[in-house]
C-alpha cells in the first residue's frame, strides 16, 4: 500500500523501489500532486571504468582527428545518446593493445545536439555514427580516445517540493529510495 506523508530522504516511499519508473511517478504524482516528481538515471561513480572508443571509418580522420563539431563512435555505443545529453571525453585515456590505458584526470564535456548514423563502416565492420555537439569541439579528438555519456543530474539547490526518482536505464525500474528536496 502507498503511504502518503512527509518523510526524511532516507525513508521516503520505499515501496517505489523496484517499480517501473512511469508507474512509480504516476503513483507518486497521484497521491502527492503538490510534489514535482523528476526521473533520473543514477550518476556513474567517479571511478566507473565503463567508456567507449572514438572510432573512425575514414583513414584521414584516423590520422588527423576531429576538430569541428562532431566525432565518430560505434553506432551500438551511441544508441542511448539523446539531444541534451552530456558526453565526457578523456584525451589521456585510450584503447590500445586490447585494453584501456592512461588516466582520467583530464576530461572535456560537451552537450549532444544530435547523432547521425552513417552508411559506411569502420575497418573492423562496426556501424559508425557521428555525435554532434554544441559550440564545436575546440580541441582535436583522436581515434581510440575514450568517452562516456553522463546522465542528466538534478539541478543544484534545495527545492522543497521536488522528489527525484532514480531508475535503471536497462530495466526502467526505480533502483533506490526517492530523494526529496
Amino acid at each position: 500500500p502507498f503511504l502518503p506523508g512527509n518523510f526524511p530522504p532516507a525513508v521516503a516511499w520505499p515501496e517505489l523501489v523496484g517499480m517501473e519508473k512511469t508507474e512509480a511517478a504516476r503513483l507518486l504524482r497521484g497521491n502527492r500532486p503538490d510534489l514535482a516528481v523528476e526521473l533520473f538515471e543514477p550518476q556513474p561513480p567517479w571511478d566507473d571504468e565503463s567508456t567507449f572508443s572514438v572510432t573512425s571509418w575514414d583513414l584521414l580522420l584516423v590520422e588527423k582527428g576531429y576538430d569541428e563539431d562532431f566525432f565518430a563512435v560505434r553506432m551500438k555505443d551511441a544508441l542511448d545518446l539523446r539531444k541534451g545529453d552530456t558526453i565526457q571525453v578523456f584525451p589521456d585515456l585510450i584503447f590500445a593493445r586490447g585494453r584501456v590505458l592512461g588516466n582520467r584526470r583530464k576530461s572535456k564535456s560537451w552537450t549532444v545536439t544530435h547523432v547521425e548514423p552513417q552508411v559506411t563502416k569502420a575497418p573492423n565492420g562496426d556501424q559508425i555514427a557521428y555525435v554532434f555537439v554544441e559550440g564545436g569541439l575546440g580541441k582535436i579528438i583522436m581515434d581510440n580516445m575514450q568517452w562516456r555519456r553522463l546522465p542528466k543530474a538534478p539541478s543544484k539547490g534545495f527545492q522543497a517540493n521536488r522528489v527525484c526518482l532514480y531508475f535503471s536505464p536497462s530495466s526502467q525500474r526505480i533502483t533506490s529510495l526517492p530523494r526529496t528536496g
